[in-house]
């Protein structure tokens, strides 16, 4: 997907798909994407959705975003956060309950 500056989002499903973490989350399936980029693609994106939330989990049914570097994983040592393949370049998606049309809309629009 394109933003400014040339850089581009990269999309993988994997950051959500493993069966402990669903059966932690106590659901058969549920939503969320990584997205790897370059800072200035990351802060554009954060700096544009409207619908998206820029939160960490709250535990409703709304669609959200995180930056897990500073949010969800903060205080883990470095050599941890490498192994489990967080870094400066990488944003999750948690796929909410709002219209799918509108989500599509808010994100190519902050994507550019």
């Amino acid at each position: 997907m394109p933003c400014r500056a040339g850089e581009s989002l990269k999309i993988s499903a994997s950051c959500c798909t493993s069966r402990s973490l669903r059966a932690q989350h106590g659901r058969s399936s549920w939503g969320c994407l990584a997205f790897s980029s370059g800072m200035a693609a990351i802060t554009t994106v954060l700096e544009r959705v409207r619908l998206v939330l820029f939160a960490e989990s709250l535990g409703g049914t709304e669609s959200l975003v995180t930056y897990p570097l500073v949010q969800t994983h903060g205080s883990i040592p470095g050599p941890m956060l490498d192994k489990l393949g967080i870094d400066e370049r990488l944003l999750r998606l948690s796929v909410g309950l709002e219209n799918a049309e509108d989500l599509i809309a808010d994100l190519e629009q902050a994507i550019g």
